[in-house]
């Protein structure tokens, strides 16, 4: 079953080292360069890669630094009379705690005063070993179920959340863009090879037309036409040779050493690909399923959607009326006064509510109108993409027809060429006519490399769109 659906792309690679094989010598297997290979590289190395884990690397520690709002605080008071009738002292010292309940908070704390205060600062009074005292706060309406600091929290982890999905979708490029740079170099360098060949073909047959002038069996214009058909023939080789050094240094941008920096593929002794990885497509569905589950701009709207229902429910919150409750235990020890012996428990109630709430119901309306705004954003997403996959598919289809047309084409072309030079060894056939024959065959062939990367670049490109183009990396 699992051969069955095994894509073409094994084949046309096959295709291409059998054709290659032909003209191309023999190579080292270290020497060969694979599609995986380069694209391994590229997510290891390529700078805009580096760049989006950087970026990764800056949501954690701004997620941590959220986490801020819950570290245990010391707090220190102290007071000093410098001058006038009364010299009293007095300093207070607590740890606070903010939990994630219900806006609660614990704390602990020790005062201790010494000297005279006047009636209205009592409170500052302890005895002289100073007065301990525990307690906790929290609230029961407004913050008890959501505040800044936890919808900060929340909103972080989906930052970091949305930067994890910009990693995917600049990895999803950069394989592509290398695929496509691997591709172009493979097809420069093959057709590099057929108009080689093309050109050698010229040069033997003018020494070979040579000697046949001599002997009286050819005309000395055949042999001029033939220079002129090698001149041409080498303006052929030195365009071809100038587009595989860009297409080399292209590549360069992707295959990488093991410090990160760009390394040229040598094109002395060309280097042939292993095979593309033969991935299953499936049909459009399942890829449109898989799609809008990993793609990055759908999961950056989902999380912006819950970012902002975070933020409703925090106005939300706002509307409440403020009731918090503090409770707190605390005894003195030492000497002092009477009315500060043993052991006391306090508990107040802080209550408020504005009596206009105008900011608060502004924010929620306009963060309902932006949750409406992103779940038509979201919709429009899907449909584009369910558009795009069917369209990459049917050129992909078309590819894959075009390809086998062309394969055709070079068949027949190349037996015709050789029926043609069996033709012209014999006499039966003419210089004009061989050329044309071979022109065409080579023409016939480069069609043939193009249509062949054609294919395989459409199904990469299909597989980008459905963000499944890491399948191409290498498992190890």
């Amino acid at each position: 079953m699992r051969n069955n659906k095994r894509t073409r792309i094994a084949q046309l690679t096959r295709y291409f080292l059998a054709i290659t094989s032909l003209i191309i010598p023999t190579v080292k297997a270290e020497q060969i360069i694979s599609l995986q290979q380069v694209l391994n590289s590229a997510s290891q190395h390529y700078p805009k890669i580096l760049e989006a884990k950087q970026k990764l690397q800056q949501a954690k520690a701004e997620r941590l630094s959220t986490e801020g709002a819950f570290d245990i605080k010391l707090k220190q008071k102290a007071q000093v009379r410098t001058s006038g009738f009364y010299d009293g002292a007095y300093t207070n010292q607590s740890i606070v705690k903010p939990l994630r309940q219900a806006n609660a908070k614990v704390f602990a704390e020790y005062r201790l005063s010494e000297g005279d205060f006047p009636v209205y600062e009592d409170q500052f009074v302890t005895q002289d070993r100073g007065e301990f005292g525990v307690g906790v706060s929290f609230s029961l309406l407004r913050n008890r179920d959501i505040d800044a600091s936890r919808v900060a929290v929340a909103n972080a982890d989906l930052d970091l959340s949305m930067q994890a999905f910009n990693q995917q979708a600049v990895l999803n490029d950069v394989l592509f863009s290398a695929s496509l740079a691997y591709m172009e170099w493979l097809s420069a360098m093959q057709q590099l090879d057929v108009y080689r060949q093309l050109l050698n073909n010229a040069k033997t047959r003018q020494t070979a037309l040579e000697k046949r002038i001599k002997l009286g069996f050819s005309a000395k214009i055949d042999l001029l036409d033939n220079e002129q058909n090698v001149l041409k023939r080498q303006a052929l080789v030195l365009k071809a040779e100038n587009d595989l050094r860009m297409r080399t240094a292209a590549l360069s941008l992707y295959w990488r050493d093991a410090s990160g920096k760009p390394k040229m593929v040598s094109s002395e002794q060309p280097t042939m690909p292993n095979t593309v990885a033969e991935t299953a497509l499936g049909n459009v569905t399942q890829l449109i399923t898989h799609a809008i589950t990993s793609h990055p701009d759908i999961q950056y709207v989902d999380n912006q959607i819950l970012q902002h229902k975070n933020n409703r429910k925090l106005f939300e919150n706002a509307l409440l009326p403020k009731v918090d409750v503090v409770m707190k235990a605390s005894r003195d020890f030492g000497s002092g006064s009477q009315t500060r012996e043993g052991f006391e428990t306090y508990v107040g109630l802080e209550f408020s509510m504005p009596l206009e709430q105008r900011k608060s119901k502004g924010k929620l309306n306009k963060t309902q109108a932006k949750l409406r705004e992103l779940g038509y954003l979201r919709q429009r997403l899907i449909e584009e993409l369910k558009l795009v996959l069917h369209q990459a598919k049917m050129k992909y289809t078309n590819a894959q027809a075009q390809a086998t047309i062309s394969l055709r084409r070079s068949d027949i072309a190349t037996q015709l060429m050789q029926q043609e030079q069996e033709r012209f060894n014999q006499g039966d056939s003419d210089i004009f006519k061989l050329n044309l024959r071979e022109e065409d065959t080579a023409e016939a062939k480069i069609d043939a490399i193009t249509a062949e990367l054609q294919q395989i670049l459409t199904h990469i490109e299909l597989l980008g769109q459905a963000y499944k183009i890491d399948d191409l990396l290498p498992s190890f």
